[in-house]
């Protein structure tokens, strides 16, 4: 059985310092809020449609685009949270696998996981929750790709085990991203008011009067990750360049607006969301909802009347 090598993750002692990092990615010192723009998509294997008629409609289409645009915006940087999909393209668009090994290996193209899939946590054993993250890597490194991912991104993941950390230590990750969490309001699926959540002596109606997404999640064995909550959806910042209902799927109800005035306002808005669960300057402003395809003219967004820095994650940082 193959084992995983010894992480390439910077561990505390050689991770950059926050001056370095701010530096890195062009954040001014004096900045008091940095919004830190991660930009995915989430794809279900099987829901709606077929694994097969996903791929066709929405998976390919999706990393056509996401390489060219790397092409062409040498500072972007595009997230895959799993790769159940990758493989099929891997096998659908040879003559794109140079370019998508040296997209991964400069970390340009980011997986938010190693896994086959982003899985239910709850009704798998262990076993089989491990093998997933384990031949997802695999994956990986025998196909030239030296990523390593130190998290678990889990957006759409319908409650989580709470012995979860134990196995993410085991595997050497310490880091993990939930979205859909006890008591909150997921938005697009609760149909009550949302004055109704948090509902009371809930995860989410502590973490939302503590007024913090970041909590240190530990197993009753006592392993921990630092995990952050996505309080308001794994796809809160998808409508930040567009104007319309939603960007899911690629339905053509949603129209792009890259102005200057529409991202401000866009961001401010989003901005008013994130102060309530920010306890430091930065805030994660996620992209990624289900079969979402790459913001059009990403590095034309850009910001001017808006008072917070807007950065996204670079490579290697």
């Amino acid at each position: 059985m193959p084992t995983r090598r010894p992480s390439t993750t910077p561990t505390r002692a050689t991770r950059p310092t926050e001056e370095a990092l701010r530096s890195r990615l062009g954040v001014p010192p004096h900045s008091s809020e940095v919004v830190v723009v991660a930009e995915s998509t989430h794809w279900d294997p099987d829901w709606l449609m077929s694994a097969d008629r996903y791929y066709r409609h929405c998976v390919r289409p999706t990393l056509d685009r996401a390489l060219t645009d790397l092409i062409a915006e040498p500072r972007r940087v595009f997230g895959l949270e799993c790769v159940f999909f990758v493989d099929r393209y891997w096998r659908d668009r040879p003559t794109r696998r140079d370019e998508l090994v040296g997209f991964v290996n400069e970390g340009r193209l980011r997986f938010t996981g190693c896994g086959v899939t982003t899985p239910d946590t709850l009704l798998p054993e262990d076993e089989l929750l491990l093998r997933d993250l384990l031949i997802g890597q695999e994956w990986l490194r025998t196909r030239g790709m030296d990523q390593e991912p130190g998290l678990l991104y889990l957006p759409d993941s319908f409650g989580h085990s709470p012995g979860l950390p134990a196995l993410l230590h085991a595997a050497g990750i310490e880091h993990a991203a939930v979205c859909r969490i006890d008591g909150m309001r997921f938005p697009g699926a609760d149909m009550e008011p949302a004055a109704r959540f948090p509902r009371p002596g809930t995860t989410a109606a502590r973490l939302l009067g503590e007024g913090t997404a970041d909590f240190v999640w530990r197993a009753p064995d006592g392993s921990e990750v630092l995990t952050h909550w996505m309080a308001h959806g794994y796809g809160h910042g998808d409508m930040i360049a567009s104007r319309g209902l939603s960007r899911v799927m690629g339905l053509p109800v949603a129209w792009p607006d890259r102005s200057v005035a529409h991202v401000d306002a866009r961001i401010d808005g989003y901005l008013a969301d994130l102060r309530r669960v920010a306890a430091t300057p930065y805030r994660l402003l996620v992209i990624g909802a289900d079969f979402v395809r790459p913001v059009l003219a990403w590095s034309s967004c850009s910001t001017g009347g808006t008072s917070a820095t807007t950065t996204a994650p670079g490579p290697g940082s």
